[in-house]
């Protein structure tokens, strides 16, 4: 049986992804706190639901910023940036066209293209 965290009105599900789950967490823990959300910015006694919340979600983009995963999008869409970069510019010396040429070729090979 999966794991669910209950508001008042409602529960939520658990992912199994711990960062995703942690914000889940919050969002439910807040639910059950307040009937109504205009009250989740109230911190009569701490943080407030709105901070709880968006802390469990600053701790979870944490967790995937070093993701390797993260780094390949990141250099991918950086590929992107470069392939278009080269793809619209043409030199006139005609060795600096070559190797553009080469660079282009090698940034789609690298895409996928």
């Amino acid at each position: 049986m999966s794991e669910s965290f209950n508001a008042y009105y409602y529960s939520l599900d658990a992912t199994g992804v711990q960062a995703v789950d942690d914000i889940l967490r919050e969002v439910a823990a807040a639910g059950k706190r307040y009937h109504s959300t205009d009250c989740w910015c109230d911190n009569h006694s701490g943080p407030s639901c709105r901070e709880l919340i968006q802390q469990a979600a600053d701790r979870s983009a944490d967790s995937f910023k070093d993701h390797p995963t993260q780094k390949l999008l990141e250099a991918r869409a950086a590929l992107e940036v470069i392939l278009s970069l080269v793809a619209n510019y043409k030199p006139k010396d005609p060795v600096a066209a070559q190797t553009l040429d080469e660079i282009y070729v090698a940034a789609r090979m690298a895409l996928g293209r």
